[in-house]
């Protein structure tokens, strides 16, 4: 991934990267000036009014300690709780196309 690439944001994780700067106790301002962004960068990402640069995404995720993939999934990835309470062949058959339904939406 270049400096490049933007990562498009959903609500759920806009509001993640919102809910870990309030646990660090940072203010917008502070969270810009730490990572070199502008504070309105910071808003219009929490917002979900901004696409936000790998980088960025990089430079949050060593900030708060935990991994883009969680930033990028709002901290947890719903598919995979679900798949490990599966019961039957069913309940995975059931995840499969979800899971396909996805990956559609990626492409």
């Amino acid at each position: 991934m270049s400096n490049n690439d933007f990562l498009t944001m959903s609500e759920k994780r806009c509001a993640y990267l919102k809910q870990k700067r309030k646990e660090m106790r940072l203010t917008v301002d502070k969270l810009a000036e730490r990572i070199g962004v502008s504070p309105s960068t910071i808003k219009n990402i929490e917002a979900g009014n901004n696409e936000v640069k790998a980088w960025v995404l990089y430079e949050l995720s060593k900030l708060y300690g935990v991994s883009m993939n969680d930033l990028w999934t709002g901290g947890r990835f719903p598919l995979a709780e679900e798949c490990h309470n599966a019961k039957t062949i069913a309940d995975l058959k059931e995840l499969a196309v979800k899971f396909n339904n996805i990956l559609a939406t990626l492409r």
